[in-house]
This record gives C-alpha cells, sequence and structure tokens, in this order.
C-alpha cells in the first residue's frame, strides 16, 4: 500500500456568479487551501 500522506491537491471551483463575487471565488480558495497545506506540512502538486 501507498502512502500519499503528506501531499495534497487542490480543486477550487464556483458554481455561481454570485459564489464568485464573495469570498468564495477562486482566487480565494486556493489561497485558503495553500494556507491549510502550509500549516500541516503538506506538499501541494
Amino acid at each position: 500500500m501507498i502512502n500519499n500522506l503528506g501531499k495534497a491537491a487542490i480543486y477550487a471551483r464556483v458554481s455561481s456568479e454570485r459564489q464568485a463575487e464573495k469570498d468564495l471565488s477562486i482566487p480565494a480558495q486556493i489561497k485558503a487551501l495553500r494556507k491549510y497545506a502550509l500549516e500541516r506540512g503538506w506538499d501541494i502538486f
């Protein structure tokens, strides 16, 4: 069994223009997810 702990992929999306205009924009999601991974010492690929 391969152990993939410590690695993460970022998946960001919006399903409506209203979401894109709020704090749920793709750039905001990517920023938050990068911070989350960094705090846990995960590599993003």
